[in-house]
């Protein structure tokens, strides 16, 4: 098998990723949680945005390193921890 063939999940929304840098080490990539994707027109994701703690990418998808997806990153306590951050920064931006 050659590693075009090979079959792997894309990236999806909420997934988060490494930021693949050249120039840096590994451990000095930037974490980063996929916002929105670009499917192209053979259906294949080969861009996404992604928002990392500092600013937002617009990243071809070669330059990311999938880490955990949207579905299996937070724990249940996660979840509800996370609902109620959003909820509290709503509330205080009037939103």
């Amino acid at each position: 098998m050659n590693k075009w063939s090979h079959s792997q999940r894309e990236v999806q929304v909420g997934d988060i990723v490494l930021l693949k840098y050249t120039n840096l080490f590994v451990r000095n990539w930037p974490l980063a949680r996929a916002v929105e994707i670009h499917p192209g027109n053979d259906g294949h994701v080969p861009v996404a945005t992604v928002k990392s703690s500092e600013k937002i990418y617009h990243r071809a998808i070669c330059k990311l390193v999938p880490l955990l997806e949207e579905e299996i990153s937070l724990a249940p306590e996660d979840v509800q921890a996370e609902e109620t951050l959003q909820k509290r920064t709503s509330e205080d931006t009037g939103h």
